[in-house]
């Protein structure tokens, strides 16, 4: 099958969050199944190119019309672990590409959908078109209904990894792609619910795409209400038929505890039967994380750990409540968080000074890659309190590493993660602990469980380590529900 992927974000060398790492993770998964996968993004100006072998110009002038006017764009193609990367790098005097950071800059919509515009026009060059055109959240959205205008055979699997981003655009930014924003502004195609003068990319895509999925299937029912969904749960009821929620994935090469080169003490859950040295393992490197972090390395108790972005969607107030409740009841709390919200990043830095006399606690305001990992295995506890969760990577991450979760149930947390109390599941299922209000007393109330769980049934706690550790969250399953889908609900045979 002939899929090609538009997207903004592909790990390693273009990733902001979860997107980038479900796009290569995907991706190849499908090229492991033998399927033809490329992945169209654009050519940022601070990429590390260096995975991508051979890299070379595949069209020297691809002319783009945007604004009524001719832009010239060179066309880059190579190969990263079997997926074909092919990078549009814009000659355009407003530098669409060539900033600093990906997301973020005032003109956002012009310069995604200058990019979708220019993914069609690499797909028009072609005799042969792909079978799947598979679009990821609001800065491709636009491609769905750029297709069908252009009659192409293709069908078009369009991805809703995070609806709190919906691609709002005014007439002018619209008209310039080509397409006459007067014919779409209708509350049938894509006008916007709540601002009824402006187009809605991402509801484009829902109009025009042949299937919609999301990245865990709470999530797809979760976004059809009002909580949720907002004003565009109406929307999405309506095509509730073509949505599908498919869980994610992680790549298990690369989260693989037994042969992480970031950890001191390598270990594997084929270790866990025979207890004494896997418990040794992680607990040297909790030892090593210690002493690097200047964390007392005496302590009895769990050592707590985060690694988010610091956005109200994971719940910062909460991280913030169970750092401090979590020093009462004598643990240990590693957070690895990063915010572009000035006002967020001078609350914790707050809390990073306040706290700084401490032994228990260590708050890292940056992305550390080598610390990431240690802190996966290092750790006892690992909480995702968010507010909402598509999907969530971080959980499944953690347990591979032999961490138990400590979850807020929304999203694909749900879908996830089991609470050791849940008596209407089997024991062998239970892998995490698991709380339902958003609110201080929720995981204030969660985290005295798994404490007391922690001291008092070391066994029941290595066993919920070995149920984590022994689920298969790898790309493979999922894959394949990706290609049964692209073969039935996109009817490609």
């Amino acid at each position: 099958m002939e899929i090609v992927h538009l997207t903004t974000e592909i790990a390693p060398f273009a990733k902001v969050g979860g997107l980038a790492d479900v796009i290569y993770g995907l991706s190849h998964a499908q090229v492991k199944n033998q399927d033809h996968v490329e992945v169209i993004l654009p050519k940022y100006e601070k990429l590390n190119l260096s995975l991508i072998e051979p890299y070379e110009v595949i069209v020297h002038d691809l002319m783009v019309l945007y604004a009524e006017k001719e832009h010239h764009c060179t066309v880059w193609q190579g190969k990263m672990h079997g997926i074909l990367v092919t990078l549009i790098e814009s000659h355009d005097a407003t530098g669409f590409f060539e900033r600093e950071h990906i997301y973020g800059y005032p003109d956002d919509t012009s310069r995604f959908t200058y990019f979708s515009v220019a993914c069609m026009e690499i797909l028009k060059m072609r005799e042969k078109k792909p079978d799947i055109i598979h679009i990821h959240d609001w800065p491709t959205a636009l491609v769905a209904p750029l297709v069908k205008k252009a009659l192409f055979p293709s069908r078009v699997v369009f991805t809703i990894h995070n609806l709190a981003y919906q691609g709002i655009c005014d007439e002018k930014t619209f008209n310039q792609t080509g397409l006459d924003a007067k014919s779409y502004l209708t509350p049938d195609l894509l006008q916007d619910v709540q601002y009824p003068h402006l187009l809605n990319l991402l509801k484009g895509a829902l109009v025009y795409a042949d299937a919609v999925t999301t990245v865990s299937p709470t999530y797809a029912k979760e976004i059809l209400s009002f909580s949720l969904g907002g004003l565009m749960h109406k929307v999405l009821q309506k095509y509730e038929k073509k949505i599908v929620g498919i869980l994610n994935g992680i790549d298990f090469q690369f989260w693989n505890p037994s042969q992480d080169l970031h950890l001191p003490h390598s270990y594997s859950h084929e270790e866990i039967q025979n207890s004494v040295p896997f418990l040794q393992n992680k607990l040297k490197n909790k030892e090593h994380l210690r002493r690097t972090l200047g964390l007392n390395e005496n302590s009895p108790s769990p050592l707590v750990a985060v690694i988010a972005r610091l956005c109200p969607q994971k719940g910062p107030d909460l991280i913030q409540h169970a750092i401090h409740t979590t020093l009462k009841m004598g643990g240990q709390f590693v957070l690895i968080g990063t915010t572009t919200d000035p006002e967020t990043h001078d609350s914790f830095y707050a809390l990073k000074c306040e706290l700084a006399p401490s032994c228990q606690v260590h708050i890292e305001l940056s992305y550390n890659e080598s610390l990431a990992h240690l802190l996966f295995a290092a750790a006892d506890l690992f909480l995702v309190p968010s507010l909402f969760e598509p999907c969530g990577l971080t959980q499944m991450i953690a347990m591979r590493y032999g961490t138990l979760p400590l979850v807020r149930e929304t999203g694909g947390l749900v879908d996830t993660v089991f609470d050791i109390d849940n008596a209407e599941l089997p024991e062998k299922k239970r892998n995490g602990f698991s709380f339902l209000p958003y609110s201080a007393e929720g995981i204030e109330r969660c985290l005295e469980r798994a404490f007391a769980l922690f001291r008092s049934d070391p066994l029941k706690w290595r066993n919920m380590m070995e149920v984590g550790m022994k689920t298969d969250f790898s790309w493979e399953a999922p894959a394949k529900t990706y290609h049964d889908l692209y073969a039935v609900k996109a009817r490609v045979l």
